[in-house]
């Protein structure tokens, strides 16, 4: 198997046959994977570890590391544990007879990409990389050592029709991920983000393509009673004049400029409510390998009224990675004592668990009124919105349903 495992004489190793699957789609069932006795000291952040707990055999992914325990997850897991390093760990993962490979995934993402560039260069469409692949190669200098969803582009809302029609053109069909079916028709104008997908040797790649950057949730569309229009759009268009170019293995790609990529990617930690650890950990790690005007950067959040949205995020960087903040920075987005209050509770967050997507959903329709700088009389207009209306009803309807046990199997 591809990957992060090493060729090694199996004849020498402790076998384990999977028998779940919780490691879906890196394991599934049945698969055979074997380990070896590690010392704890050298286990790292995204080492597949078989751990021992109340008499079960099981492996995990290690997703933090404290001097005396670990906390780790299962790919296809949302709760996390942690365990300690000495006693539970029984081996770490060198190597599969099966298997979904992270260099498979990735070389068939980097090819896509380069073709994808490359057209959109000779077509002159104004676009940029807000995160994926291209960000990991060029900050961590290899492949991302998990498997990931999709890759981000924002894309100037004039060039929609020619960005559908080369991605049409490759095969790509578009989809819809959002979670209730309430749909809302929409001109190339008014999009603000859209979905496309091909299948390639049984891997899925998906482009998510935004035309607006994007604070909310996706199928209700843009909330002006939450956050004002005009300051996305003048955000969007300062993103893609900022961008700057990078060359990886003879190819170049326009990614955003450190200001605003931090920017970008603390809002969508706050877009995924302050869950899973590897988003936090490759924002710290672009921080520390950037040179930051940190006065400048503190303009550009006040100026686009980001703060609410932002700090808790920066509060959590700095717990739990110790992320290098100048004081002088924090101190001066911390939110008033009102809105310090809603923060409260951010402080019990485990930035190592998942969340089911309807769930996800009510979180973060719930942080966005309560970050929201709008005043709290004008956000309260929000449900008044046939959308809010609709989705809270679905929500309702599904918490019944699931009550009394008749929701229809997925």
């Amino acid at each position: 198997m591809q990957g992060p495992f090493q060729n090694m004489n199996k004849h020498r190793l402790n076998k384990l046959i999977i028998d779940s699957d919780e490691m879906h789609p890196l394991f599934n069932k049945d698969d055979i994977v074997y380990y070896q006795s590690t010392p704890s000291k050298s286990l790292k952040v995204n080492d597949l570890v078989v751990i021992k707990t109340s008499g079960s055999v099981s492996v995990k992914r290690i997703l933090y590391t404290h001097k005396n325990s670990l906390v780790v997850r299962a790919d296809n897991e949302q709760r996390s544990q942690v365990v300690p390093k000495n006693g539970s760990v029984i081996g770490k993962i060198t190597s599969a007879t099966a298997g979904y490979s992270y260099i498979k995934q990735s070389g068939i993402f980097l090819k896509e990409i380069r073709i994808i560039s490359n057209l959109f260069h000779r077509k002159g469409i104004n676009y940029v990389f807000l995160k994926g692949l291209p960000l990991h190669l060029y900050y961590e200098k290899t492949f991302p050592q998990r498997l990931y969803y999709d890759c981000d582009l924002l894309i100037d809302r004039i060039h929609y029709c020619k960005t559908e029609k080369i991605l049409y053109s490759m095969g790509y069909k578009k989809v819809n991920f959002a979670i209730n079916s309430l749909k809302i028709n929409r001109r190339p104008k008014e999009t603000v983000e859209e979905s496309y997908s091909k299948l390639i040797n049984d891997i899925n790649i998906i482009f998510d393509v935004h035309f607006c950057l994007n604070l909310f949730i996706r199928n209700l569309g843009h909330l002006e009673t939450i956050y004002p229009q005009k300051l996305l759009t003048r955000l969007t268009a300062d993103m893609l004049n900022s961008k700057k170019i990078i060359a990886i293995q003879n190819s170049r790609f326009p990614i955003l400029t450190a200001p605003y990529l931090i920017i970008y990617l603390a809002l969508h930690f706050f877009h995924h409510n302050f869950h899973s650890a590897f988003r936090l950990e490759f924002l710290d790690k672009i921080i520390r390998r950037s040179i930051i005007d940190w006065k400048k950067e503190t303009e550009i959040i006040k100026y686009y009224r980001l703060q609410n949205f932002v700090y808790p995020t920066f509060i959590l960087l700095k717990k739990h990675y110790n992320t290098p903040f100048p004081q002088k920075f924090l101190s001066d987005l911390k939110p008033s004592n009102l809105y310090t209050c809603t923060l409260l509770h951010l402080d019990k967050i485990n930035i190592f668990n998942e969340e089911s997507r309807e769930m996800a959903a009510i979180t973060r329709f719930k942080y966005l009124f309560l970050f929201s700088p709008i005043p709290l009389w004008k956000r309260c207009l929000v449900f008044l919105d046939r959308r809010v209306i609709y989705s809270i009803l679905w929500v309702v309807r599904r918490r019944l349903l699931s009550a009394f046990k008749m929701l229809p199997r997925s």
